[in-house]
């Protein structure tokens, strides 16, 4: 039997390629101070290699996935197998389900006694109480990468330079727009952002939506 899973549509979905993160010492259940023995992949094992730490959810439309949207998606549990908290989430006797930008544990309420291989009481019509959110997991932002520091003083670091072809002069002036219209997206609502981060941010975006646009 696997857990259930956190959100009604998987196909909203998918893995993120990444380096794991150091796993939980306490088992993630709000209530628990055990130690933790396993990891718990809330959303299942997806991805290439089944083992993706990190999720992005579809946003912005049909097929679309937001960087912002990638959260880390394996929680450190107490127990193993079918035993302790690890073991009541994949027999069904506790649920994390994610709701509003958080991962919230619930458990099985007043289900009478079930016979071997049959459960009484699904998803559906079964009573759960909510027991609160998952003590926070240690996930680091989803990067394959980790930017190098920086000496303080040390001035801006030169990312990336484009030049001109000579068949085409105004290449570089359409850029600069393009940046500018960016950080302007970027910037609604109040977020100030960089032109690094504001070119970052798209190249992102345009790398989690590569599978679903033609070039």
């Amino acid at each position: 039997m696997t857990a259930l899973k956190p959100i009604e549509n998987m196909t909203k979905v998918r893995g993120v390629p990444s380096k794991r993160y150091p796993p939980a010492k306490v088992c993630s259940h709000p209530e628990c101070t055990e130690d933790a023995e396993s990891n718990h992949h809330i959303f299942g094992r997806i991805g290439e290699d089944g083992d993706s730490w990190f999720v992005a959810l579809e946003s912005g439309g049909p097929g679309l996935w937001n960087p912002d949207s990638v959260i880390p998606a394996v929680a450190s549990t107490c127990g193993s197998g079918t035993t302790k908290h690890h073991g009541d989430l994949e027999e069904h006797r506790a649920w994390i389900k994610y709701e509003d930008g958080e991962f919230v544990w619930y458990e099985r309420q007043n289900e009478p006694p079930g016979s071997e291989g049959h459960r009484p009481l699904d998803t559906i019509d079964a009573e759960w109480e909510r027991i609160g959110p998952l003590k926070p997991q240690p996930g680091e932002p989803a990067r394959p990468y980790k930017r190098p520091k920086r000496k303080e003083n040390e001035g801006p670091v030169q990312v990336v330079s484009f030049k001109a072809p000579q068949e085409d002069p105004e290449a570089a002036e359409r850029i600069k727009v393009k940046v500018a219209e960016l950080l302007e997206r970027f910037t609604k609502g109040g977020h100030k952002i960089g032109k690094t981060v504001a070119v970052e941010r798209a190249l992102d975006y345009t790398l989690l939506n590569a599978e679903r646009d033609e070039f």
